[in-house]
């Protein structure tokens, strides 16, 4: 039987946590989905537990197992899940993370429904002791948002905003040659591609992920105030790939490209403020040399609150420079409201 999705599950040293992650595609209520892990090369023995897995599960035989050449990154790893991929729609799951059993059956339901590129769900934050800390929703109801104008503002407030818990139709990715380029901060680049060649798409709010927090993981790593050097590094140079991406689109589609890596670029420079990074003036600079100001992109992100970012601009521990190039985003903002626009 020809699977209607292929959920991908890249595995680099999530020994704990496979098995889980497994288990919630075989469970699903769709049952026409394969499984197609992807061995990143780890050192761990993940992929021990994914092959017992095969062997003494019901539903072992929709496990398939690639290798990787080489440890190439979540990223990379995908890109060879949809090279691969049998299934119609692709859905990526990470693993060390779980989705609820009737996830994939509501996300491929909505994207037929609606004829959409892809449809993305909601994600559960879940902590190391396995209590949800955020995520929550009060309502299940999709919510379609059609044509390149409604998924971009979509994409601006956040709400298509990740590659996981997404189902896309394989043949939409294949088409537009859709793929990830970074090790690190990959959904930046990939949620804009999918945003400016995508014609329809639907948030599926009862479609539930369960994004784990574990000990020693990046994300739960740092708090919401600063990121790590790391990370701020790498955000400031997805900027600029998705600006010279933005650039190379055609026409109709740039000024969307260039609004959606405007998003990234106020994301950076605020990082950058909060960082240790040693270069910081020359990052910011850089930076604001090139933003796309014509993009309004901090209308939409801050449309109903110009006054509290101003605000927080002012009062942020941050040199005057710093202060005058946020403060100038915001203005920005209060311009827009103006002119009606």
């Amino acid at each position: 039987m020809t699977p209607l999705i292929s959920v991908i599950i890249p595995v680099y040293n999530v020994e704990p946590y496979i098995e889980r992650a497994i288990l919630s595609v075989l469970d699903q209520t769709m049952t026409e989905c394969e499984c197609l892990v992807i061995d990143d090369c780890g050192s761990d023995g993940s992929m021990d537990i994914v092959r017992s897995l095969q062997q003494r599960h019901p539903a072992g035989s929709k496990i398939r197992v690639i290798r990787q050449a080489r440890n190439g990154g979540l990223g990379e790893a995908r890109n060879t899940g949809i090279d691969l991929a049998k299934g119609e729609y692709v859905y990526f799951l990470d693993g060390d993370d779980y989705i609820a059993p009737d996830c994939i059956e509501q996300l491929y339901c909505a994207a037929e429904k609606y004829h959409a590129d892809f449809a993305t769900g909601i994600f559960l934050l879940e902590d190391p002791q396995g209590q949800i800390v955020s995520g929550e929703v009060k309502t299940d109801l999709p919510v379609l948002y059609s044509g390149r104008g409604n998924l971009y503002i979509a994409r601006i407030k956040g709400i298509l905003g990740s590659e996981t818990n997404t189902v896309y139709r394989r043949s939409f990715l294949i088409e537009h040659h859709i793929r990830n380029i970074h090790r690190i901060g990959e959904d930046h680049f990939w949620c804009l591609q999918t945003a400016v060649h995508g014609t329809a798409a639907v948030y599926v709010p009862g479609a539930r992920y369960y994004y784990c927090l574990r000990d020693g993981s990046i994300t739960n790593g740092y708090n919401r105030s600063r990121f790590p050097d790391s990370l701020v590094d790498a955000f400031y140079d997805n900027y600029f790939d998705c600006l010279r991406y933005a650039d190379s689109l055609p026409e109709d589609k740039q000024p969307y490209g260039r609004a959606l890596a405007a998003k990234l670029g106020i994301t950076s420079i605020i990082q950058i403020i909060r960082s240790n990074v040693p270069d910081k003036r020359d990052k910011i600079n850089a930076i604001y040399r090139v933003f796309p100001r014509e993009a309004n992109t901090l209308t939409l992100l801050y449309r109903d609150r110009p006054t509290r970012f101003a605000l927080w601009c002012l009062r942020h521990p941050a040199g005057l420079y710093e202060k005058w190039v946020l403060f100038n985003f915001a203005l920005a903002g209060y311009k827009h409201i103006i002119s009606g626009k």
